[in-house]
């Protein structure tokens, strides 16, 4: 009889473990200055991060982020099997051996120029015959990536200087990056009033998970697709 009792408390104690003990963890790298969207600095209170930490939470899994320089960000998952991925990243950037997950939310890619206050707003013309800006270590959709006549920089914060300085006629950026910038960075605070934001330019990028092309990984991208399709209901 104290058998039957001492194995029913140890059948108890094994199934009713707490849920944390338990519990799933993904690991990802990431981009370690993209704010407002993933920043070593910002943490958690980036938005990319509180995006996906609030789906996995709620699915009951860890998450972990390292954050790194872009390029190493994307290399490690292909030599390092801890990581589930890269984390966030347009469809484009995406590389050979990965594939994406379902969005978890969108970037609004788009174009500015300088502008010179108490002058006529420029009227946005096109970039077919003009030079551009863009940031060395990104991949962007095809109408950037393959322009002719482009110039590449190290970050964003850098591109936005480069255009000011007129060394190119356009810049492309996400909208949020460009606003967080202007606004928190004390250099580019005081030039905020000389950047023209073009909003026709704009086009809703997914921002997705780079799942690293494993039978596992593809198991966890089709749950998280699961989830997302009820999470939007």
């Amino acid at each position: 009889m104290r058998f039957v009792f001492a194995f029913s408390l140890f059948l108890i104690s094994f199934f009713f473990q707490p849920l944390n003990a338990q519990a799933e963890t993904w690991r990802f790298t990431a981009i370690r200055d993209w704010p407002p969207y993933m920043d070593e600095k910002l943490g958690e209170r980036g938005l990319g991060y509180i995006a996906l930490k609030n789906v996995l939470d709620d699915m009951g899994i860890e998450l972990e982020i390292e954050y790194l320089p872009w390029k190493r960000a994307k290399y490690l998952p292909t030599v390092d099997e801890r990581y589930v991925g890269y984390y966030c990243a347009w469809p484009e950037e995406v590389d050979t051996g990965f594939f994406a997950s379902v969005p978890i939310f969108s970037s609004p890619i788009g174009v500015f120029s300088s502008y010179q206050p108490g002058t006529d707003k420029k009227s946005y013309q096109g970039i077919a015959s003009q030079s551009i800006g863009l940031v060395k270590s990104y991949v962007y959709p095809s109408v950037y990536e393959n322009h002719p006549l482009q110039e590449r920089v190290d970050s964003d914060a850098v591109l936005i200087k480069f255009v000011l300085l007129g060394r190119t006629d356009y810049g492309v950026i996400d909208k949020y990056v460009l606003n967080y910038l202007l606004e928190n960075n004390p250099e580019l605070k005081a030039v905020a009033e000389q950047i023209q934001f073009y909003d026709q330019t704009v086009e809703n990028k997914p921002l997705v998970i780079a799942f690293r092309d494993t039978k596992e990984n593809r198991k966890r991208a089709k749950r998280l697709a699961a989830f997302m399709q009820k999470y939007s209901r």
